[in-house]
C-alpha cells in the first residue's frame, strides 16, 4: 500500500500545473484568505463501528424510493426522480417529520466520530469553514484539536462570532431545522436565508475558495453553484478551486467547470494516489506548511519580569531579548487587534513597577536604552498610557548618557523622543514639548516630520491656537507612501473646514491600498490602514453613504470592535478597591479590608486612556464616535488627570456635553490656582469670538468654552467672574440665559448689581411667552440705578399690543418695583402705565397685578367680576381623571386663578372652593393613588397632581380656621391620609386639621409623623415636613419637641438629610422664633459638627456642597442675630470660609445669611 503521507511534495509525478495551483492555495492561506467550503464526500472519511454505513447521494436516493414505493421494484426502476424531487415528494406525502428521520437514519452522527482527515481540516488556517453537512463532524473535529472555530448556524450567531467559523448552511443535527432538501427549499433558500447566501458571496469575492467533498450529482453543489453564479457575476478576483479525485475528467466537464468560475485540482493526476481518502491526505498535508499571523503572540512571559536580585542585567538582557521578537514578528496593525490586549496586560500591569530595576544596572546606558525602548513599544502599539512616575526621567537620563549614538542608538532614541512629545503634550508641558519638537526636527532624516506636526497641531487644538494649527499644516507635505501620515493629515484638514482636500488624500490612499491588497494579499499594515481610511471617509461630508468597510476587512480593529472591547471592560471590570468593613462570622464582629484591585492601573483610567489614544493614532480624535462612552471616559477621567479630562471636552463642538459632563465633582478636582489659571489661559477667546474665522474654532468656543468658563466661574476668583459676565453678554439670548441662571450665584449683590443695567439694557427678560435672561433670585439685596432707557422700556411694554411684551414689562416692573433707587415719580410712571395696561387688555399677567398695585374704585367692579368668574370656572368643571391628564391640567390651570385672588374671595366663595376641592381628590383617588405608575410618570399626570395639590396646600392652610365645622372635613383628612403615603403635599393641612383645637399643641400622632417625615429618605416628603412643622408654628404650636428629636437625630445621621433641617433652622431664624439659649447653643452645636466633620460624612459632592451652603447660610444669620444677644455662654458659629468652602456660590451662602438677617433687622 502506497503512504501517501511519504509522497515527495517535490516530486517529478507532480505537474508544475497543479504545482502551481497548490502553491497558490498555500501563498494565500499564510496570509489567512482561504476558505474551505465542504460537501457530503468528506463525511465519508469519519471513523466508525463496523456494522455503521454513511450512505451516499445513491443510497440516499434508493432510501426515497423504499419508502415511496416499498418493495415495488418495478416502480423503482421507473422513477426518474433525482433526490431532491424525491424528498419534495416525501415531504408532500408523509410531511418534514418523516423526511428529517430518512436523513438522520442516513447519517447516523451519534454512532460516528471525525476521523484523521476531518482533525487535519481543522488544524489549518482556514479564514473561514463553509458546509452544507447536517452532522457533526467538523465541529466535533475543531474541540477535539482545540481549534478555536466559532460555530455559526443561524442569522443570529453569523452577526456576532467572529472568524474562524464554522458555518453551517443547511441545518445542523439535532435540532437546527429544517434540514435543506427539497426543492422548495432550495428554491426559497436565498430569500429566508440571505445573510448565509452573503456571507458566502463575500468568501466566494475576498477569499480563494477550496470547494472539498462535492461530487457532480451533489444537489447542494449544483444549487450553490447555481446562486452564486447569479449573484457574483464577473466579480471575483480570487480564484476558487474544486479539490477532487476522478480519474478521466473529461474536457467538456473542465469547460463547465470554467464557465462557473472553478478551476479543478484533480488528485488523480499524481500517479501515487489511488482514491479520495489518499487524495485528500495528501492536499491537507501539502497546506500544514502555511504558517498565518493566527501564530504570532505578543505575550512576555510573565516568569521574565521576575528578575532575581544580583542578576539584574541578566534578567534585563533576557527580558529585553523576548520583546524585540514579539516587535520583530508583530504583523504590522497599526492598531492592536482587540484579541492581543490581554497578551499586553504586562504593559498596564508590570512596566508600572519596573523603575526600581534601573537603579541595579548602574552604567549600562544602552542595555537601559534598548529596555526603554522596547516597553515603550509595547505601551505605544497597545495604546496604554505612559503616565508613569520614574519612566519620563528614566528616558531623560538614558538619552544624556549616550555620547555617540549609532544608527540603531539614534532610531531608539527618536522614537523615545517622539513617545516624549505625547506625554509632555498630555501633560501641558509646554516647555519641554517645544523643545523636544526642535531636536526631532533638527534629525529631519530619521524622523518623521509628519507625526511632528500632528502632535503639535493636537497640543494647538487644545489651546484653540488655530493660528499655530494653519502653519503647521501648510508646512506638513503630503507623503502618499506613509499612508498613516496621510490618515492623519486628512484628520486634520477635515476639522479646519477643508473637508474636499481631506477626502482627495484620503480616495487616493484608498485606491492605492485597495490595490496593494489585490496583489500582494491581507498585509496587517495596509489592510489596516485601508480600514481607517475607509473609516475616516465615512465621516467626511463628501462621503453620502457610499463608503463602507467590506466584511474581510473587519479583523477586531475596526473602530467599531475597539469601541466594543474598551466598552465592554470598562463598564463590565470593575473590581473593589478601597477600604471595606467585613462583617465576620461571628456576631458582633467586624474587620477593615483594604484592596488595591489587580495590579496597575485602575480599569476605568485604563481603557478611558486607551480609547481615546486609539483615536488620536488613527485619526479619529476630533470624532466622538461613540456619545455615550465618550461622555462616560471624560467625567472618569476628571478624577484621575483634570487637565486631561479638559482637553478632550473643549475637543468637541457639543454643549451638551458640558453641562452633562463637568459638575461639581469634576470641579470640585480643579484647584482655586490651577482654575485661576485655565480660565485666564481661554478667556481671551471669548472676548475675540466674532472675529473667530475657523467654523470648528468657532463651535468650539461658542458651544463649549463657554460654557466650560462659566462653570469655571464657581471657582474663579471674584474680579475673573465679572470680567466673565460682562464678555457673555456678547453671545446670544440662549446661551446667555443658560449661563446666568447659575453666574448670578457666584457673585455678591453688590457685584450683581453693577451688572444688572448693562445686562436688563441688552436683553429681553425671560416670560412664559418667549425666552430672555433669567433675573437674580435675590433681588431684596440689590440696589442699582434705574435710568430713562428702561423706565421707557417697561411702560412702552405694558402699552404694546404683542402679550409677551406686556408680560415682560410686568415681569420687569415687579423687579424693580421694591428698588430704593426707584423714586416716587417712577413709581408713579409705572402705577400709571399699569392701570392703562389692566383697562386695555385681559393678559394673564393682570391678575397677577392686583397682588402688585391694590385696585382703585374703578377697577374695583372689574375685579370682582374677574374673582368671581374665576371661582365659577373652577367650581362649575367636573374634573374626574378619564384617562389624559388634560383634564388635571384645566384644573390646575383654574385652581392657579382661584389662588391668586384668594385674599378677595368672600367666606362663601371660600367655602365652595374648599367643597369642590374635596371632590375632586375624592373623585380622583386612584389617580392619587398611582394605580398605572406609566402614566403617572410619562404621561405627565404625576405633574398636574403635583401642581394641583401645591395650590389645595396654600388654599387650605391660608384659611384653615374656615373649614374647621365643615362637613366635608372629615373626609377631606381621610383622603389625605391616603393620598400622603404617595408624596403629595398634604402634611400642612393634616397639622391644622387633627391636632388639638383646644391646645396650643399639635396630637401626638401628628407630632410623630413630623419628626419622623423630617428624615424622610425622599426629599420632596421632607420639604413639605419643612412646610408643616413652620405652619404648626405659624398657628402657634408648640414644635420645640420636634426641634429637640431634630438636633438629637442630627448627632447622629451623617447624610443630605441634614440638609432640610438646616433650612427648617433658616425659616425659623428669620422668621422670628424665638430662640433661647437652648435652641442657640444647639444650632452652634450642629454647625461645629459640620465644620469639623463634613469630610467625613456619607455625601457625594453635591450633597456636600447643600450641607455647606445652608450650613452657612445658617452661620450667617446666626452672626447677625445672635451678636447683640448677651448669653452665658460664649457661642460660635463656624463657617467655611472663601478657602475653605471650595465654590463661591457656597461661601457667599454665609454673605447671603448676613444679608437675610440685617434686613429682617432693619424692618
Amino acid at each position: 500500500m502506497i503512504n501517501e503521507s511519504n509522497i515527495d511534495m517535490k516530486s517529478n509525478s507532480i505537474s508544475p500545473s497543479l504545482t502551481s495551483k497548490l502553491e497558490q492555495i498555500k501563498q494565500y492561506m499564510s496570509k489567512g484568505r482561504v476558505t474551505a467550503f465542504v460537501g457530503a464526500g468528506f463525511s465519508l472519511n469519519a471513523e466508525m463501528p463496523s456494522h455503521v454505513q454513511m450512505k451516499t447521494w445513491a443510497q440516499l436516493r434508493d432510501d426515497f424510493l423504499t419508502k415511496l414505493y416499498g418493495n415495488d421494484e418495478e416502480a423503482k426502476s421507473k422513477d426518474q426522480n433525482d433526490v431532491v424531487q424525491l424528498a419534495s415528494l416525501i415531504d408532500a406525502e408523509f410531511k418534514r417529520n418523516e423526511l428529517d428521520e430518512i436523513l438522520e437514519a442516513a447519517l447516523p452522527d451519534k454512532l460516528i466520530r471525525p476521523g484523521v482527515l476531518h482533525r487535519k481540516l481543522v488544524k489549518l488556517p482556514w479564514r473561514d469553514i463553509l458546509t452544507t453537512n447536517y452532522e457533526t463532524l467538523l465541529e466535533r473535529a475543531a474541540e477535539e484539536e482545540v481549534q478555536k472555530y466559532q460555530l455559526v448556524t443561524n442569522k443570529e450567531t453569523l452577526l456576532y462570532q467572529p472568524s474562524p467559523r464554522i458555518i453551517k448552511l443547511h441545518g445542523s443535527f439535532p435540532n437546527i431545522r429544517p434540514y435543506i432538501m427539497t426543492r422548495e427549499d432550495y428554491r426559497r433558500y436565498p430569500l429566508e436565508h440571505p445573510e448565509m447566501v452573503n456571507t458566502a458571496r463575500q468568501a466566494f469575492l475576498e477569499s480563494l475558495m477550496c470547494l472539498i467533498g462535492f461530487s457532480g450529482d451533489d444537489p447542494n453543489f449544483q444549487s450553490w453553484l447555481g446562486w452564486l453564479r447569479d449573484v457574483i457575476g464577473k466579480d471575483r478576483i480570487c480564484p476558487t478551486y474544486l479539490v477532487t479525485y476522478k480519474q478521466g475528467y473529461h474536457d467538456a466537464e473542465k469547460s463547465l467547470m470554467s464557465k462557473l468560475g472553478i478551476d479543478i485540482i484533480n488528485l488523480a493526476e499524481i500517479p501515487e494516489l489511488k482514491n479520495f481518502k489518499q487524495a485528500y491526505n495528501f492536499f491537507l498535508d501539502y497546506m500544514k506548511d502555511s504558517r498565518s499571523r493566527r501564530d504570532w503572540s505578543g505575550r512576555v512571559s510573565a516568569f521574565d519580569y521576575h528578575i532575581n536580585k544580583g542578576e539584574e542585567k541578566k534578567g534585563i538582557e533576557t527580558l529585553v531579548e523576548e520583546m524585540s521578537h514579539i516587535r520583530k514578528t508583530y504583523p504590522g496593525w497599526i492598531v492592536l487587534p482587540t484579541k492581543y490586549y490581554d497578551q499586553f496586560r504586562d504593559a498596564s500591569e508590570k512596566v508600572l513597577f519596573l523603575g526600581r530595576v534601573f537603579n541595579h544596572l548602574s552604567d549600562e546606558w544602552h542595555l537601559k536604552l534598548r529596555l526603554l525602548y522596547e516597553l515603550d513599544w509595547r505601551m505605544s502599539i497597545s495604546c496604554t498610557p505612559k503616565d508613569i512616575e520614574w519612566y519620563v526621567p528614566k528616558i531623560n537620563e538614558a538619552i544624556e548618557h549616550i555620547d555617540v549614538p549609532d544608527e540603531e542608538d539614534r532610531k531608539m532614541i527618536n522614537e523615545l523622543r517622539l513617545s516624549l512629545l505625547q506625554i509632555y503634550r498630555l501633560k501641558h508641558n509646554k516647555e519641554n514639548f517645544d523643545e523636544v519638537c526642535k531636536l526631532l526636527i533638527a534629525d529631519n532624516v530619521n524622523v518623521p516630520i509628519g507625526y511632528v506636526k500632528y502632535q503639535q497641531i493636537l497640543f494647538a487644538q487644545v489651546t484653540l491656537n488655530y493660528k499655530s494649527i494653519q502653519q503647521c499644516l501648510s508646512d506638513w507635505p503630503t507623503d502618499y507612501g506613509d499612508y498613516l501620515d496621510c490618515i492623519h493629515k486628512a484628520s486634520v484638514l477635515q476639522m479646519m473646514g477643508n473637508p474636499r482636500d481631506a477626502f482627495d488624500i484620503l480616495d487616493k490612499c484608498r485606491l492605492m491600498l485597495s490595490k496593494t491588497w489585490v496583489h500582494q494579499g491581507n498585509d496587517a499594515y495596509n489592510s489596516s490602514c485601508l480600514v481607517y481610511v475607509l473609516e475616516l471617509m465615512r465621516y467626511s461630508p463628501i462621503n453620502v453613504g457610499k463608503i463602507n468597510i467590506p466584511e474581510h476587512l473587519k479583523q477586531g480593529y475596526t473602530l467599531a470592535d475597539q469601541n466594543v472591547y474598551c466598552c465592554k471592560n470598562t463598564y463590565e471590570r470593575h473590581p473593589e478597591h478601597g477600604k471595606k468593613v467585613v462583617h465576620n462570622f461571628k456576631l458582633g464582629s467586624y474587620s477593615n479590608t483594604w484592596s488595591m484591585g489587580p495590579g496597575g492601573f485602575v480599569i476605568d483610567y485604563l481603557y478611558s486612556q486607551r480609547w481615546f489614544a486609539l483615536k488620536e493614532k488613527v485619526g479619529m480624535t476630533f470624532y466622538v464616535v461613540d456619545e455615550k462612552f465618550h461622555q462616560y471616559c471624560i467625567e472618569r477621567m476628571f478624577s484621575y488627570d483634570w487637565r486631561f479630562a479638559w482637553d478632550k471636552l473643549l475637543a468637541v463642538a457639543n454643549g451638551i456635553f458640558v453641562k452633562e459632563i463637568l459638575n461639581r465633582r469634576c470641579l470640585s478636582l480643579i484647584s482655586k490656582e490651577e482654575a485661576n489659571e485655565y480660565f485666564d489661559e481661554y478667556i481671551g477667546y471669548l472676548d475675540i469670538y466674532e472675529e473667530i474665522i475657523n467654523t470648528h474654532q468657532k463651535g468650539v468656543v461658542r458651544y463649549n468654552l463657554v460654557r466650560m468658563l462659566g462653570r469655571l466661574c464657581a471657582v474663579v476668583t471674584e474680579d475673573r467672574v465679572m470680567r466673565y459676565v460682562k464678555i457673555l453678554i456678547k453671545f446670544d439670548v440662549r446661551t446667555v440665559s443658560e449661563i446666568l441662571c447659575f453666574i448670578y450665584d457666584f457673585l455678591p449683590a453688590e457685584k450683581i448689581s453693577l451688572l444688572m443695567p448693562t445686562v436688563l439694557e441688552k436683553f429681553d427678560v425671560k416670560t412664559p411667552y418667549d425666552s430672555g435672561i433669567p433675573l437674580p433670585s435675590n433681588r431684596n439685596n440689590l440696589y442699582f440705578p434705574v435710568d430713562s432707557s428702561l423706565l421707557a422700556k417697561v411702560c412702552d411694554g405694558f402699552s404694546s399690543k404683542e402679550l409677551k411684551r406686556q408680560s415682560e414689562a410686568y415681569t420687569l416692573c415687579l423687579f424693580l418695583w421694591k428698588d430704593k433707587a426707584l423714586g416716587s415719580e417712577d413709581k408713579k410712571h409705572f402705577e400709571n402705565a399699569i392701570r392703562k395696561w389692566r383697562a386695555a387688555t385681559e393678559s394673564t399677567d393682570i391678575h397677577y397685578s392686583y397682588n402688585l398695585l391694590e385696585a382703585n374704585d374703578e377697577e374695583l367692579p372689574r375685579l370682582k367680576a374677574w374673582v368671581l368668574k374665576a371661582v365659577d370656572d373652577f367650581c362649575g368643571e367636573d374634573y374626574v381623571y378619564n384617562g389624559s391628564s388634560d383634564i388635571l391640567s384645566l384644573c390646575s390651570s383654574n385652581l392657579e386663578k382661584v389662588c391668586i385672588y384668594d385674599g378677595r374671595l368672600t367666606d362663601e366663595q371660600v367655602q365652595k372652593v374648599f367643597c369642590k376641592i374635596v371632590d375632586i381628590i375624592h373623585q380622583n383617588l386612584s389617580a392619587f393613588s398611582g394605580e398605572n405608575e406609566n402614566e403617572m410618570f410619562f404621561g405627565g399626570l404625576r405633574t398636574f397632581l403635583d401642581d394641583i395639590m401645591s395650590c389645595v396646600s396654600d388654599f387650605v392652610c391660608k384659611h384653615c380656621q374656615d373649614f374647621v365645622s365643615n362637613e366635608c372635613l372629615d373626609m377631606f383628612c381621610s383622603d389625605l391620609q391616603v393620598i400622603l403615603d404617595n408624596g403629595y403635599r398634604c402634611l400642612p393641612m393634616l397639622v391644622c386639621f387633627t391636632s388639638s383645637k383646644d391646645t396650643l399643641s399639635m396630637s401626638d400622632d401628628m407630632n410623630e409623623k413630623l419628626k419622623k417625615c423630617l428624615f424622610s429618605k425622599e426629599p420632596s416628603m421632607r420639604e413639605q415636613t419643612v412646610s408643616a412643622i413652620l405652619f404648626a408654628w405659624k398657628l402657634g404650636y408648640d414644635i420645640r419637641d420636634i426641634l429637640n428629636h431634630m438636633f438629637s437625630v442630627l448627632k447622629v445621621i451623617i447624610d443630605v438629610r441634614m440638609v432640610h433641617s438646616l433650612m427648617l433652622i433658616e425659616s425659623l431664624m428669620l422668621k422670628g422664633f424665638d430662640s433661647d439659649l437652648d435652641f442657640c447653643s444647639k444650632v452652634s452645636n450642629l454647625l461645629t459638627q459640620i465644620y469639623d466633620n463634613i469630610n467625613e460624612f456619607e455625601l457625594d459632592t453635591d450633597e456636600k456642597i447643600e450641607v455647606c451652603y445652608h450650613a452657612n447660610f445658617v452661620a450667617g444669620i446666626a452672626s447677625i442675630m445672635y451678636k447683640d444677644v448677651q448669653f452665658q455662654v460664649t457661642l460660635d458659629f463656624p463657617y467655611f470660609n472663601y478657602e475653605e468652602s471650595g465654590f463661591n456660590d457656597v461661601y457667599l451662602g454665609y454673605e447671603r445669611g448676613i444679608e437675610e438677617a440685617m434686613e429682617l433687622k432693619e424692618k
